[in-house]
């Protein structure tokens, strides 16, 4: 069954009077609920769990089936060396999803020092700080970088980059192809940089020696229009958006406007033909069927309208996580990121799992690719776009930058209160998500108030409270991954 709005409105109401402290989800009805198996930890072998997609594996897999046989930038030859077949990229990028699962245990500096490492002073120019966990190997192991790059010294700087660093007697076989730069050092230690950490990916050469943003010490990338970000991402932006109040409501179209203001960047939507409020993350369940039918949105930009067969949704609509997956497995679409929203209505405490907002994003990073929900307080006040949408491309810009979390299991999801004429929000602050409401409003949304940051507890207070909300709500424990 998929819950209306007023369904949702109403079951927001009974929460308020009875204080009910359920967490519902549909990840039963999902056709990509994955079970996530023990990793293998033998050195020089693959950590990343066996049936969890990595975001270069499913954007290899979807550019290869849509662009006849091309290959991703990543798996692209640079000054002349060729490019990789399909398997061989294939190959690699499993292999750069397994660098980067590993990576991400050592987020920042505080964390890889944390666990042992050290850092190494000997090593090429213009690539950060370099860190190493254990002694320099005189093999190379093609899916487990040894180095971690960072960009600055202190505790609170993250990662951006990783290498692979060998002590032989000349240079290693490395990966398959001819694209490798190794570079060696005064010590003897051979180096290869791979750059594949969002914000400082190097899509001109996955290899480079160097990275445009990057000094001997810092990092000087301080926004997505910096020249330096800008020489490092020729290829376009892509993005993919979708929702569960329909393709034609205004939350998506405020949030699509402001998308389209982002220079060289593509922009797909995909949501249901109607309203699906409240459907979490349920697809149309065989022998029915999921098509998609051209519109556009209420500003006139290009959309996808997903549809249903499904005779238990009167209106033929597809649910949002439907529209995820005719966007991704159907109209081969292959986004860097997928953003749900913005939706009218906050999604929160005991409500996240019922979200269909919050249902499409965590269908996404099942299929491999990162996702963000967005909501706009509404029920009892009239949603005000214009700082929802302000609030969410902060967010995406500073997700571009590498300074939100980004693992295989993190779905973020963004809670932004509509305040007062004359009222502003009191900014934002990173929470988690309220087991329940323990006796306080779903509602409130005072931009006034004078709590501050350190007493927030959870989404609802920071709700509540003016603020806007960022959680992670992916779910890294089996059956529902994220």
């Amino acid at each position: 069954m998929k819950m209306n709005t007023d369904g949702l409105r109403v079951f927001a109401a009974l929460a308020l009077a009875v204080g009910v402290t359920t967490a519902c989800s549909n990840s039963s009805n999902n056709r990509n609920a994955q079970v996530v198996p023990t990793a293998d930890t033998v050195p020089g072998t693959p950590t990343l769990p066996m049936d969890m997609i990595g975001n270069y594996t499913a954007a290899a897999q979807t550019d290869l089936a849509r662009t006849m046989q091309a290959v991703p930038w990543w798996c692209r030859g640079f000054n002349g060396d060729p490019d990789l077949d399909s398997d061989q990229c294939l190959d690699f990028s499993h292999k750069m999803d397994n660098a980067e699962y590993e990576a991400r245990r050592y987020p920042t500096v505080a964390d890889v020092t944390a666990a042992g490492g050290v850092l190494i002073e000997d090593r090429p120019a213009n690539i950060g700080l370099a860190y190493t966990i254990g002694d320099i190997p005189s093999t190379f192991t093609q899916y487990t970088p040894n180095v971690y790059l960072y960009g600055g010294a202190t505790n609170g700087n993250r990662l951006v980059g990783v290498a692979w660093v060998t002590f032989s007697g000349g240079e290693p076989a490395g990966f398959d192809g001819e694209r490798e730069n190794w570079v060696s050092d005064s010590s003897g230690n051979w180096w290869l940089m791979a750059w594949i950490i969002r914000g400082h990916q190097n899509q001109p050469d996955v290899f480079a020696t160097t990275q445009p943003c990057l000094t001997d010490t810092d990092t000087t990338l301080a926004s997505t229009a910096d020249a330096c970000f800008v020489a490092a991402h020729p290829e376009p932006f892509e993005v993919m958006v979708t929702n569960d109040d329909g393709y034609q409501s205004e939350g998506i179209d405020a949030l699509v406007e402001g998308l389209y203001t982002l220079p060289n960047s593509e922009i797909h939507v995909v949501a249901p033909l109607a309203n699906q409020s409240g459907s979490g993350d349920a697809t149309t369940p065989p022998p029915y069927v999921t098509d998609g039918v051209p519109g556009t949105t209420h500003s006139g930009r290009p959309a996808t309208a997903v549809t249903s067969t499904d005779p238990a949704d009167a209106a033929g609509s597809g649910s949002p996580a439907d529209s995820v997956v005719y966007g991704l497995d159907v109209l081969q679409l292959s986004p860097e990121v997928v953003l749900s929203g913005t939706n009218e209505g906050q999604n929160m405490s005991f409500a996240t799992d019922l979200s269909g907002t919050v249902g499409a994003a965590r269908t996404a990073r099942r299929m491999g690719v990162p996702a963000i929900a967005t909501s706009t307080g509404a029920l009892t006040v009239t949603p005000d776009y214009p700082p929802a949408i302000a609030a969410t491309l902060e967010l995406l810009e500073n997700w571009r930058l590498g300074m939100e979390v980004n693992t295989l299991e993190s779905v973020l999801n963004i809670n932004i209160p509509s305040c007062m004429s004359g009222e502003t929000l009191n900014g934002t602050v990173y929470t988690v998500v309220a087991p329940d409401l323990a006796g306080r409003s779903y509602t409130d949304q005072d931009c006034s108030s004078t709590v501050s940051p350190a007493d927030i507890q959870d989404d609802v207070d920071a709700f509540n409270n003016g603020w806007v909300g960022i959680t992670d709500v992916g779910r890294d424990q089996p059956p529902n991954f994220p």
